[in-house]
């Protein structure tokens, strides 16, 4: 399965996947824990929300749509910069469930879009 995402001049952003008992409200941070794989990005910076920490992420060209690729044989979810097609990282996990698109913004300004 493969999907993009708008993120545009969006400053605060996450998109991931999220298996079907994933608590998505609240205060808790997307972590594989949670059942949520994500890769954020806050100004100028991007992460892969890993437990129990972030991983820092070298991004050379900030993209304006991120691509997801799940391969649920490989057990793998990987997120690439859609205007290039740079990789940006892989998770690799076991997807014993259903799993859903999930993306969120603080941002007020700019609002993010799937766009395929």
């Amino acid at each position: 399965h493969y999907w993009e995402v708008e993120v545009g001049a969006g400053k605060h952003w996450a998109v991931g996947i999220a298996a079907e008992s994933a608590k998505k409200k609240g205060q808790n941070r997307f972590t594989p824990k949670m059942g949520i794989w994500s890769v954020e990005y806050v100004n100028d910076y991007y992460d892969a929300l890993t437990f129990p920490q972030p991983t820092r992420l070298s991004v050379k060209e900030r993209p304006q749509k991120v691509g997801l690729y799940l391969d649920y044989q490989q057990q793998q979810l990987s997120f690439y910069n859609a205007d290039n097609m740079a990789h940006i990282y892989t998770f690799t996990d076991s997807f014993n469930e259903r799993v859903f698109p999930v993306f969120g913004t603080y941002d007020i300004v700019v609002s993010l879009r799937m766009c395929s």
